[in-house]
């Protein structure tokens, strides 16, 4: 499945809803891309040369009942 959207508000939570058949074996893989990530070397900001794009400051994960 892929979910191709940009976010734009972000004043309030994100919640995208994913079907009960995209867990296997009580797993669930999610693979965040962004091809706009950035080193902050890159920038000249420091020495760190791992491409970042965005932070995360609250993720969970809720179990929804059909």
């Amino acid at each position: 499945m892929l979910f191709d959207e940009e976010i734009g508000d972000c004043s309030q939570p994100i919640c995208i809803r994913i079907p009960h058949g995209c867990v296997q074996e009580r797993f669930l893989e999610i693979d965040f891309q962004f091809p706009d990530a950035v080193s902050p070397k890159a920038l000249g900001q420091s020495e760190d040369t791992r491409e970042l794009a965005f932070a995360i400051t609250s993720f969970s994960l809720e179990r929804q009942e059909p």
